[in-house]
């Protein structure tokens, strides 16, 4: 690769295969906790939908639960970097996984939210919520499942509520 080609990989795929490995081996023992590093997923209200089967899926990107709780709705798209278009201040829906994934090959590493797409924002311009869907968050970790999870609806989040999580919504304990 010259200096004038760029490598538009997300930053942890740049990293050294066995480095990738240890990362994931490390993230995939703390889904394996259960409790407070249950996958977890946040997702506007007018988009959430169970599947054909009414399950819920938890499918692209992910964080853990306890990286929500205690937020309130209004925290979230800072948090975890949703433009206008991905908002979900108005209203939203939190899943959490009943299942953590099969293998390390079932997800990607994609660091934390103020990485877009896992990458750092890099578009010659400030963000701006209104005209992209996901600009840089506060800084969550985040992960992008590779094959949907199993999940359950534990929120429905209106304005001025706040995430609280009780040991019964987890069903990986």
């Amino acid at each position: 690769m010259n200096q004038n080609d760029r490598d538009d990989r997300p930053e942890a795929d740049k990293l050294p295969p066995e480095t990738i490995a240890v990362h994931k081996e490390w993230l995939m023992n703390d889904l394996r906790r259960g409790l407070g590093e249950t996958p977890a997923k946040v997702i506007a209200f007018d988009y959430a939908k169970p599947n054909k089967f009414g399950v819920w899926e938890l499918e692209g990107y992910a964080t853990k639960a306890k990286c929500l709780a205690g937020r309130k709705l209004e925290e979230l798209d800072g948090l975890l970097g949703f433009g206008e278009a991905r908002s979900v201040a108005t209203k939203a829906v939190v899943l959490l996984a009943t299942e953590v994934p099969a293998s390390v090959d079932d997800f990607e590493l994609r660091g934390l939210t103020h990485m877009e797409g896992g990458k750092f924002w890099n578009k010659g311009r400030p963000a701006d919520p209104s005209k992209d869907d996901f600009i840089p968050g506060t800084g969550v970790i985040q992960f992008q499942l590779t094959k949907p999870l199993a999940g359950r609806l534990v929120h429905v989040l209106l304005p001025g509520d706040k995430i609280t999580f009780q040991r019964s919504d987890y069903a990986i304990q």
